[in-house]
């Protein structure tokens, strides 16, 4: 239950069983050179029936939210009487209907156990990570400020507040 089952570059997805490590898929997409990849971050080791499960967050949450029902498509899920639904079909975009995929997330397996999950990936993007020390909390706080009211400063504020639905 840990297997990739498609990917779809094009419309920037991929569909998995609930047992795929976010960071294996990270990783398979990397090694494709398919310049996309899962954002969400909650730790080594998550599943994504877990991240599903718990409406999980990360270290990304700033920048691409939490886990929400942007980026699960779609989820297979076995209800408690032996059913199996999908909560929705490949389109991206609909409005009809209840969005049955955000009542599974959060849920922690009570309403059925996802087997499952079509995520949207995001595209990969050249970043630059620098690391810079402070002698207290109030001067690294005075540094941040200084940057968003600064020239790049709205830039980045726009960025911050970016709706997280593409």
């Amino acid at each position: 239950m840990d297997k990739i089952l498609e990917i779809h570059e094009k419309d920037s997805d991929l569909v998995c069983q609930a047992g795929a490590p976010w960071e294996q898929i990270n990783s398979t997409l990397e090694e494709l050179h398919i310049p996309l990849f899962f954002p969400l971050d909650p730790g080594p080791g998550a599943t994504i029936g877990g991240m599903i499960g718990t409406g999980c967050s990360g270290t990304n949450a700033v920048r691409y939210g939490t886990a929400k029902g942007e980026w699960f498509l779609n989820l297979t899920v076995v209800l408690p009487n032996g059913e199996v639904i999908k909560t929705r079909r490949r389109a991206h975009k609909s409005s009809a209907g209840f969005d049955l995929t955000k009542i599974f997330i959060g849920a922690e397996g009570t309403l059925g156990i996802v087997t499952e999950a079509t995520l949207k990936l995001a595209p990969r993007l050249p970043t630059r990570v620098a690391i810079a020390q402070f002698p207290s909390v109030e001067h690294a706080v005075n540094a941040v400020q200084e940057i968003l009211h600064s020239d790049v400063g709205m830039n980045i504020r726009t960025w911050l507040h970016m709706p997280r639905h593409y």
